[in-house]
C-alpha cells in the first residue's frame, strides 16, 4: 500500500524540517538540556515515520527498510496512535523557552503534524473505510 499523497507531503516536510538543524557535522558543546531533549525526540519521531511508512523512507533516499512495506494492521494503527501520543507527550515536556528560535518553530509545527496524526488515526480513520 502506498501512502497518500497528502501523507507523503507531510512526511517530506516533516523530514526536511526535522534534519534541517542538523546541517552542522557535531553537536554544539553546551546543549542545554531542552535542546538535547529536543534533538532526541527529533530524531525519534523521524526515524519511527521511516520505520512505519517504508515507501515514503524509500522516495526520500533512506534505504534502511527497501525490504519491507507499509503494515496496515489493526495493531500495526493502534500501535503508531500510542506512539504518536507518546511523542506528543515528550514534546510537550520541553520548554520552548530552553530552544533556539528555529527549534522553537520546529517543536511547533512538530506539535501540530503530530495532533494531525491523532486526528487521522482516532477520529478521521481513513484505514477503517478502505
Amino acid at each position: 500500500m502506498r501512502p497518500s499523497p497528502r501523507r507523503l507531503f507531510l512526511g517530506l516536510t516533516f523530514a526536511v524540517v526535522l534534519t534541517g538543524c542538523r546541517q552542522t557535522p557535531a553537536e554544539p558543546a553546551g546543549l542545554s538540556s531542552q535542546e538535547t531533549a529536543w534533538r532526541k525526540l527529533s530524531s525519534d519521531v523521524l526515524q519511527d515515520y521511516f520505520k512505519r511508512n517504508p515507501t515514503a523512507a524509500t522516495d526520500l533516499g533512506v534505504h534502511t527498510y527497501d525490504d519491507r512495506i507499509e503494515d496496515a494492521s489493526a495493531a500495526a494503527v493502534a500501535d503508531e496512535l500510542s506512539a504518536t501520543r507518546g511523542f506528543l507527550a515528550r514534546v510537550g515536556a520541553i520548554d520552548p523557552s530552553g530552544l533556539a528560535p528555529a527549534d522553537q518553530i520546529d517543536r511547533e509545527f512538530v506539535t501540530h503534524v503530530l495532533e494531525a496524526s491523532v486526528l487521522q488515526l482516532d477520529v478521521i480513520k481513513p484505514w477503517a473505510r478502505d
